[in-house]
């Protein structure tokens, strides 16, 4: 039976500098290891004069298990 190994990454963007290819960028950074999303979770709230937009990206990859 398969073993997995999670990764929890946190990215906050202010809404009026939000940039989606940051996210992307992190995500594939990862990916190139091994990694795949698993789930995401975003939470966007006022935060004064901007928006802060929090995303939670659950990312996961079969472990590798070392015992001979």
């Amino acid at each position: 039976m398969a073993k997995y190994e999670y990764k929890v990454l946190h990215n906050r963007q202010y809404f009026l500098k939000f940039q989606p290819d940051e996210v992307e960028r992190l995500i594939n950074s990862f990916a190139r290891d091994g990694w795949r999303v698993a789930s995401c979770s975003t939470d966007v709230r006022n935060a004064g004069v901007d928006t802060v937009k929090d995303c939670l990206i659950v990312m996961e990859r079969e472990a590798v298990d070392l015992k001979p």
